[in-house]
């Protein structure tokens, strides 16, 4: 250190105990670190069950057991799959028209501003969602009746990936 010298660094003074009890805090600071060291074992122990929980989570979601009972009291409500897939098409078509008239007005906008610049982009068609899997699915797999196979692409939009 710059600031002290060693004279002043000698000159000090501490409190020192009594040696029976630098003894006892010796002693007490074994027992707490005994207790850390039980902690971390007890912490990597939860973190192991976590992980199993977890997965057992995920493996009754997949075979929907999670939801079976709630399922079964709201039968009548529940769409089917095929349902679900032609409302996801409304959404989804909906989605580019508004999107389309959008852009509609935005190039519109772009024209009568007469800046320089590129048109606004085009957006992107609604994607389809008529692909089914051709294959055919082993019925144990399937939870219950109205589930339906189909393409993870055709519910989710896969970014496109562009290199440099």
């Amino acid at each position: 250190m710059v600031h002290i010298t060693k004279s002043q660094f000698s000159s000090i003074r501490l409190l020192v105990p009594p040696e029976s009890e630098q003894h006892r805090i010796v002693a007490k600071i074994e027992e707490l670190f005994s207790e850390l060291d039980d902690s971390e074992a007890n912490l990597e122990t939860a973190r192991v069950q976590l992980k199993t929980y977890r997965q057992s989570l995920l493996k009754h979601a997949f075979e929907g057991r999670l939801t079976g009972q709630w399922r079964r009291d709201h039968a009548d409500e529940l769409e089917s799959a095929d349902q679900l897939l032609e409302r996801i098409r409304e959404k989804r078509q909906a989605r580019y028209q508004q999107q389309l008239e959008n852009w509609k007005t935005e190039v519109a906008q772009w024209e009568a501003d007469d800046e320089p610049g590129s048109r606004p982009p085009k957006p992107a068609r609604a994607k389809e969602l008529g692909r089914r899997c051709e294959r055919s699915c082993p019925a144990e797999l399937i939870p219950s009746t109205g589930w339906s196979l189909c393409f993870l692409g055709d519910l989710i939009g896969v970014p496109e990936i562009r290199y440099i």
